[in-house]
């Protein structure tokens, strides 16, 4: 053999070998042995669509101690490539990872034949360069990396080959960016120690390949890190070191509407823990800072303690709420789907923290001294207790965001209000003058089912209000009432604010539409009660409105006869008067509504409130001294 002169000429060749799942084809070149010297010229060809452009070299001594030097071009086909990866059952990485396009690939090898094998012991090492171009790739891996074919990606490396293990030094190339990889793997033993290393690498870089970023939006600031990533065979537990510094960084996300920016943060990592200090963070006029223990690194087990001068939820608003941030738009909030065990694996986060804030807004209602105990769990995030203070009272509640899919609710919520200034809260909402004053108390228990379009369709639960001692002025409703009929008194009175006892209601919510038949308010100059529905995702209304002032009929001027409203009382001097209110919430229709064409059970409501002893108005045996109310046709 060792005398064997061989010269091959190859043609077209095409053929299918065992452990390939695809057909080499179109294979030519020429080929040849001699005196213990193989050689390859020129050698091209096809495996699936992966094309070999050119392949060269020779192996020396093939017969004692061989040696190789060959240089190799091909453009391969990454589909083809990492779908036959994911058939190797060692090979677990790959599974989750999807790669489109074309890569371009050259390298060269040179060393020792048999150090790919642990059967020789003196072998020289084999040392493989080789530059990947994969700027024409798509890829994604699991949640964590998303790139577009044209991002610039380029990769260059240099293996050594040994008898146990394989060392690595090579340059991953983002953009104008660079971080050096300098890996060992063991060959013996389930081990590895990978080290990531960049300065000054350039936020709008690193945004081309992650999924958490807009690509298409401006970015600056710049990242430093120096980690090291490490695999043990105790469990094949991945352990992390070093440290991730972002500077003065500029970006959106697709998940929030509005830019962060000015963001400094850095996180260390020791083992299987580590620290990620957020020292300022602004979005909108909402500013964050604060500090995250990361208790297990696997578990994905965190503490964390976050503070703000000034916290707007608006800020926060997701990005299917771009046109308007109002509560009854979409919304939605980032998948949180588990994986396997291990950090790469995308573990969900666990633990819990708290949040507080100096000052801010929550959906356009100002507060101060807010704090929150948020637990986060596998199926959801509990936050209890929530408390803070606006415009004099005291808000204090809970809610549930459910992370699990299988959950019919996105979110549960209960919470209370005492003694809140009910003017102030109208003038958050863009009221240019006091429409209603006075002391607001409220529970509410409300929930929202998960996928509801608009969000709002899916709002149920039920709320309880009362407001006391307050002055309300007319508004759109109650002008177009006055427009209808002018009750002089009590007209003077709304000039400069109607005083009132209470205002007392309890509203039931259904599919995004609010319903009640005890909505009340009562004073020393009327009784006012309403029954009816508002539809919240067709901004709707429907509802009648009685009004029951405390005068003579000689006090009012109408323009539509008297006779058809309820007049009673001593010498039947007093008037009950109902209006239909409908239509669009921003402007709805009032028409005056006679007795007759009232329904029985909505007249029966009315006619309970209208007769029960009136506060404030004398005693019940001076109400009983005055005649029962009759309906007059």
């Amino acid at each position: 053999l060792r005398k064997l002169s061989i010269d091959i000429s190859l043609k077209d060749v095409g053929f299918s070998y065992k452990p390939f799942m695809r057909r080499f084809s179109g294979i030519n070149g020429d080929a040849s042995i001699e005196k213990g010297v193989a050689k390859l010229a020129a050698v091209r060809g096809n495996y699936g669509k992966t094309a070999l452009n050119d392949l060269e070299g020779e192996i020396t001594d093939i017969f004692g101690s061989p040696n190789m030097k060959f240089t190799l071009e091909a453009m391969i086909d990454a589909s083809e490539a990492i779908s036959e990866l994911k058939d190797i059952p060692s090979l677990k990485t790959f599974k989750d990872l999807d790669v489109t396009g074309v890569t371009k690939l050259n390298a060269s090898f040179n060393g020792g034949v048999l150090a790919v094998s642990e059967k020789s012991k003196n072998t020289p090492p084999l040392k493989i360069d080789a530059a990947i171009d994969l700027s024409q790739n798509g890829i994604a891996y699991k949640k964590l990396i998303k790139k577009s074919p044209g991002a610039a990606l380029t990769i260059t490396s240099a293996l050594t080959v040994k008898q146990n293990t394989f060392e690595g030094k090579g340059s991953l190339n983002l953009g104008t960016s660079s971080v050096n990889v300098d890996s060992v793997f063991s060959r013996k033993v389930f081990s590895s120690t990978i080290r990531f290393k960049g300065e000054d690498i350039k936020v709008a870089d690193m945004i081309s390949v992650f999924p958490y970023f807009e690509k298409n939006s401006p970015s600056l600031g710049t990242i430093n890190l120096d980690i090291v990533r490490r695999r043990v065979p105790e469990g094949e537990r991945l352990l992390y070191n070093g440290e991730l510094r972002v500077a003065n960084a500029l970006f959106e996300t697709p998940y929030l509407t509005r830019t962060l920016r000015d963001v400094n943060a850095v996180m260390r990592l020791d083992g299987n823990t580590g620290t990620v200090v957020i020292e300022d963070a602004k979005i909108g006029a909402s500013d964050v800072s604060g500090k995250l223990n990361v208790i297990d690194l696997s578990k994905g087990i965190v503490n964390f303690n976050l503070f703000s001068d000034n916290l707007d939820t608006a800020d926060f608003a997701t990005a299917k709420e771009r046109k308007e941030l109002r509560p009854d738009d979409n919304e939605g909030v980032p998948d949180k789907d588990g994986g396997e065990k291990g950090v790469d694996a995308g573990a969900p986060i666990r633990g819990g923290g708290r949040i507080s804030a100096k000052q801010g807004f929550i959906r356009g209602i100002s507060y101060t001294a807010l704090s929150a105990e948020a637990a986060i769990g596998k199926d959801a995030v509990n936050i209890s207790p929530i408390t803070f203070t606006s415009h004099g009272g005291q808000v204090s509640g809970e809610a549930v965001l459910f992370i699990d899919k299988k959950s019919p609710n996105l979110l549960e919520t209960s919470f209370k209000v005492s003694r809140v200034k009910v003017a102030g809260i109208f003038k958050d909402l863009g009221a240019k003058e006091d429409i209603l004053t006075g002391r607001l108390t409220a529970e509410a228990n409300l929930s929202v089912k998960r996928g509801a379009i608009p969000m709002s369709s899916g709002l149920n639960g039920k709320v309880v209000l009362s407001a006391k001692d307050g002055k309300l002025k007319k508004f759109l409703v109650l002008t177009k009432i006055f427009s209808i009929v002018n009750i002089l008194t009590i007209t003077e009175l709304f000039n400069t604010g109607m005083p009132y006892g209470t205002i007392d209601g309890k509203f039931y919510v259904k599919d995004g539409v609010i319903s009640t038949d005890n909505f009340f308010l009562e004073g020393n100059s009327l009784r006012m009660s309403a029954v009816g529905e508002i539809d919240l995702p067709n901004s709707t209304m429907d509802s009648t409105l009685g009004l029951h002032p405390f005068v003579t009929v000689d006090k009012i001027i109408s323009n539509i006869p008297l006779a058809g409203w309820i007049i009673a009382g001593r010498e039947k001097s007093t008037i009950t008067m109902y209006y239909k209110i409908y239509g669009p919430l921003k402007n709805p229709e009032v028409e005056a509504v006679p007795i007759s064409g009232m329904g029985k059970k909505i007249l029966g409501i009315f006619e309970r409130i209208f007769t029960a002893p009136i506060k404030g108005m004398g005693t019940d045996k001076e109400e009983k001294k005055e005649d029962a109310t009759e309906p007059r046709q």
